[in-house]
């Protein structure tokens, strides 16, 4: 799919050269160079410079960049989700209103955190 020139700029981006460091390396300009990485890019339908370096990774060592992708993103998701509930304060899991001149009658069997969670709607 790609041809020896992209594959050669595609591992020499990889390993972390810039594109002036690749054109120097390989005797072109600067500007080719760039244009190489983004046809590459338009190529494997890849939009930042990270998914690149992976996706060569990926290619180098025999595994489907889709896949990867996929499960990194959902275990990228699943972190957020723990930690989000992990260090949400205690309060915040209620939900306060401000209700002014407005009176709860409890019947006569209630608990008083009956009528807390009537007031805020627990």
């Amino acid at each position: 799919m790609l041809t020896r020139r992209e594959n050669e700029i595609l591992e020499l981006n990889a390993t972390g050269l810039s594109a002036k460091e690749i054109a120097d390396h390989i005797s072109r300009s600067e500007f080719t160079v760039q244009k190489i990485i983004c046809n590459v890019k338009e190529k494997i339908g890849l939009q930042k410079a990270t998914e690149l370096v992976a996706y060569y990774f990926c290619q180098r060592n025999g595994v489907d960049f889709r896949e990867f992708k996929r499960q990194v993103l959902s275990a990228m998701m699943a972190l957020l989700i723990f930690f989000s509930e992990y260090n949400k304060p205690e309060h915040a899991k209620y939900k306060y209103h401000r209700r002014t001149n407005t009176h709860v009658r409890l019947h006569k069997g209630r608990k008083r955190s009956e009528e807390f969670n009537i007031l805020y709607n627990v």
